[in-house]
């Protein structure tokens, strides 16, 4: 499998997960996504599709949060 082919950008990357681009840089912040820059430290980051769509799909679980009596 060609991976140079198998990369897209964070605009990209953040239409196929339907996030914003701030959340891509999150992820890759986290360690969630390996990030690629074959044109040097200073050219565009770009992820590899399959990891964005991984990450994407995985589930979250909502916690409660603690009750609290307000009534004073």
């Amino acid at each position: 499998m060609d991976t140079e082919n198998a990369r897209v950008t964070r605009t990209q990357a953040a239409e196929i997960a339907r996030v914003s681009e701030r959340t891509i840089n999150r992820w890759a912040q986290r360690g969630l996504l390996r990030v690629h820059r074959p044109n040097g430290p200073w050219g565009p980051a770009e992820y590899e599709t399959e990891q964005v769509l991984a990450v994407s799909e995985r589930t979250t679980e909502d916690v409660p949060l603690p009750e609290t009596d307000i009534s004073g």
